[in-house]
C-alpha cells in the first residue's frame, strides 16, 4: 500500500503544491487590489472630467448637447463594463465551484 509519509518526494510535492496554491492566492489578491486602484483612479479622473464638462456646459448652452451625448455614451460604456464584470464574476464563480468540487 502506498504511504505518502514514507515517500519524501511525494510529501515534498504535496507541500510544494500547497505552497503554490497559497502563492497564487496572494498574487491574485495583489493583482485584484492593483486593478481596483487603477479602476478607482480612472473613475476619479472620469468624475473630475465629467464635473469639468458640466461646468463648461453651464457656461455655454451650445455645449449642453455635446455633454448630453457624452452622458449617453458614458452610460452605454458603463453598461458594457457591467456586462463584462458580470461575465467575469460568473466565470470566477464557476472556477471556485470547480476548485471546491476538486475538478481542477
Amino acid at each position: 500500500m502506498y504511504n505518502n509519509h514514507s515517500n519524501p518526494a511525494g510529501k515534498a510535492a504535496i507541500e510544494l503544491t500547497a505552497l503554490n496554491t497559497i502563492a497564487v492566492g496572494v498574487i491574485a489578491g495583489a493583482h485584484a487590489r492593483g486593478l481596483e486602484r487603477v479602476r478607482e483612479a480612472r473613475e476619479a479622473r472620469q468624475t473630475h472630467d465629467w464635473a469639468h464638462s458640466l461646468n463648461r456646459a453651464r457656461q455655454s448652452s451650445s455645449a449642453a448637447l455635446d455633454v448630453a451625448r457624452a452622458a449617453v455614451k458614458r452610460v452605454q460604456d458603463q453598461e458594457k463594463e457591467i456586462a463584462a464584470l458580470r461575465k467575469a464574476v460568473a466565470s470566477r464563480d464557476a472556477l471556485i465551484k470547480n476548485f471546491a468540487a476538486g475538478n481542477v
